[in-house]
């Protein structure tokens, strides 16, 4: 409880540097076509190769801005809603791309019109981020990375949701142990620790808490060849 406690008041208070970060992220582009607008050498310059890495550093702050974006908005924060899948998924994978190492979420196989249970914005991108970001260590070592969703409705009107990944895999007999908090399934490089990024055990924790919360089931299961891990999330449609 003390970690939940300490980890949500960091994030409150990240979401609200966001805001002054927004500002002086304007600021500083204003500065660099300024000093663009005085730059008249053939581009091999040292003034020009600065405000190249200079735009780059702010295109690389800004896309890590919108991992936050469903946070700044009260109705993501707070209004209950059925979204729809594809939609969310694709927007999420995306504004998470820091953390995804270059990792492209596919969502082909996910129809356009299925539709979550009510749920938050927020809530949704804490789901994800934490199944993402889990996967995407799971892969440090594999030489093919890939991260596949797919979703259909059975006969029986149950809606499921599979995310799968070609990591180290899960062993589904000590599956139910992942959701308990600070169960470790990967023993993670000490830089990856040192950002946060998964390694705590309290990840799935989270996943579970949050999809029970908004009337659905998380679990893994027997995942598609060629893939190692596969998490479902499950709901009445």
């Amino acid at each position: 409880r003390v970690l939940l406690g300490a980890l949500a008041t960091a994030g409150m208070g990240a979401v609200a540097l966001q805001h002054e970060l927004a500002k002086e992220l304007g600021a500083l582009e204003r500065l660099v076509r300024q000093l663009e607008s005085h730059t008249k050498d053939d581009g091999s310059g040292d003034l020009t190769q600065a405000i190249f890495a200079l735009k780059n550093w702010v295109q690389m702050a800004s896309q890590t801005r919108k991992m936050f974006s469903p946070f700044f908005d009260a109705e993501d924060r707070e209004k209950m809603k059925r979204v729809r899948v594809k939609r969310v998924v694709e927007r999420l994978s995306s504004n998470l791309s820091p953390l995804l190492r270059g990792i492209k979420v596919e969502t082909d196989s996910i129809p356009d019109d299925l539709r979550l249970p009510q749920g938050t914005l927020a809530g949704w991108n804490a789901v994800f981020q934490n199944i993402f970001v889990n996967a995407v260590n799971a892969m440090l070592d594999s030489k093919v990375k890939r991260i596949r969703c797919r979703a259909h409705v059975d006969d029986g009107g149950h809606a499921r949701l599979v995310i799968e990944d070609t990591g180290v895999g899960a062993d589904l007999e000590l599956a139910e142990e992942y959701f308990k908090p600070f169960v470790r399934k990967l023993d993670l490089p000490e830089d990856r620790k040192a950002l946060g990024l998964g390694g705590m055990g309290i990840g799935l924790t989270i996943v579970q808490m949050v999809c029970q919360t908004f009337g659905c089931k998380a679990r893994f299961i027997k995942p598609r060849s060629p893939f190692k891990t596969a998490f479902e999330i499950s709901w009445e449609d």
